[in-house]
């Protein structure tokens, strides 16, 4: 198969190589780009805070392991709390099913938040859903902004694409703004529900949906 991978560095780099190892050809086209903040990011002390919620990897990667010291830490999703454990955190809550702020929200140790003061770092915009619910369940949030997402300058490929693996809403969107509409029947690979709903609406025919966001349950959803 001949494979478009949308996802950013390095996660996206990484799975190039996976896929090019089980004898299959990857097209590396990552869709978003991370670039810093309009504010530049200032990190409070973490002891302030009960608990820090990471959005990506890429909010992983905007603080130092000597930052989070001995915080209590969550994460929206397994490759979120991957690039947690390559820091070496002891322990990380997240979602094990369907990566998103919902089924984070949906933990038993998220529903009893009142009082608690939590730190959300993440990208300019997203979805309230987070800060919102968890302020409505009376949590102290700060919402810390580590980066923002840009659409990068590159140019769509212009050879015979087999499936395309794309593993956020921006991603699926910015990739519209670059292939040729006509792809949309091509088989998109996503990594939750909420992406399967949100292809659907952009038109896409043709929606696989991995079990998580690994590079295992990716290559096992191309295989089968």
């Amino acid at each position: 198969m001949r494979i478009l991978v949308t996802r950013p560095p390095p996660a996206g780099e990484a799975l190039c190589e996976v896929i090019r190892q089980r004898g299959h050809e990857a097209i590396f086209l990552p869709t978003i780009l991370f670039a810093p903040p309009d504010q530049p990011l200032v990190l409070p002390s973490a002891s302030q805070f009960d608990q820090v919620i990471f959005i990506s990897p890429a909010a992983v990667r905007a603080v130092s392991r000597e930052w989070l010291g001995d915080c209590v830490v969550a994460a929206v999703g397994q490759g979120t709390a991957l690039a947690l454990m390559a820091y070496d955190v002891p322990a990380v809550l997240y979602p094990t099913e369907n990566p998103s702020a919902a089924a984070l929200l949906a933990l038993a140790p998220m529903q009893h938040v009142a009082g608690q003061r939590i730190a959300i770092i993440k990208g300019e915009g997203g979805r309230p859903l987070l800060a919102d619910t968890l302020r409505a369940r009376g949590a102290i949030v700060t919402e810390l902004i580590a980066y923002r997402r840009v659409l990068p300058d590159v140019t769509f490929p212009s050879q015979q694409i087999d499936a395309i693996i794309a593993t956020s809403l921006t991603g699926i969107e910015n990739l519209l703004q670059l292939m040729d509409p006509a792809l949309r029947t091509v088989p998109l690979v996503v990594i939750s529900p909420r992406l399967v709903e949100a292809a659907r609406a952009l038109g896409f025919k043709h929606i696989l949906l991995a079990a998580n966001a690994s590079h295992d349950a990716i290559m096992a959803v191309l295989i089968e």
